[in-house]
């Protein structure tokens, strides 16, 4: 069955919309750079995104990749972000992606729905981005799955459980 990625930038609700989709009884695989993090900090020392983003973006394609292995042939599944989008931060951050990286990032995914920014921006522990930065990840997020043939389907700011029937209907 196909893997559908949520994607966009930092607060733009894809946590909120994987959630609902969840207690829809999808499968869902959360956001691997907040497990990291979690992780990282509860050790109080590590590797994180403000620190270190390229070695933090090396853990997230490891593991994101180890997660998509796991998936069974005959689930859909709902991702918090694709390998992709690794891609995106190595180029935000004028680094060269893994060229590993680059060839898993293809055909990888049935679909990509991009979460359209909130009215509001809000920073979290895990995203300390302020909202110039966010935008950018945005429009660098999508523009690097076009380049990689994705079909892209921009998700309006509507509320959590009016995305998730936009999303639905898509599918």
């Amino acid at each position: 069955m196909p893997k559908y990625v949520i994607t966009g930038g930092p607060s733009v609700g894809k946590t909120s919309v994987l959630n609902e989709l969840a207690k829809k009884g999808y499968r869902v695989i959360q956001e691997t750079a907040r497990e990291i993090i979690d992780e990282q900090l509860k050790k109080g020392v590590g590797i994180l995104p403000w620190k270190d983003p390229i070695t933090f973006q090396e853990q997230i394609a490891k593991r994101q990749m180890r997660m998509e292995r796991e998936i069974k042939k005959e689930e859909i599944v709902f991702l918090d972000r694709g390998l992709p989008d690794g891609v995106a931060y190595y180029i935000l951050h004028n680094v060269k992606p893994p060229k590993k990286l680059m060839a898993l990032s293809k055909k990888r995914y049935a679909k990509v729905f991009v979460l359209d920014p909130l009215l509001q921006y809000t920073s979290t522990y895990y995203r300390k981005e302020d909202e110039k930065t966010a935008k950018k990840e945005h429009k660098l997020v999508i523009d690097v799955y076009e380049r990689f043939g994705y079909k892209i389907v921009r998700v309006p700011p509507l509320s959590v459980q009016k995305r998730v029937d936009y999303i639905l209907k898509r599918i």
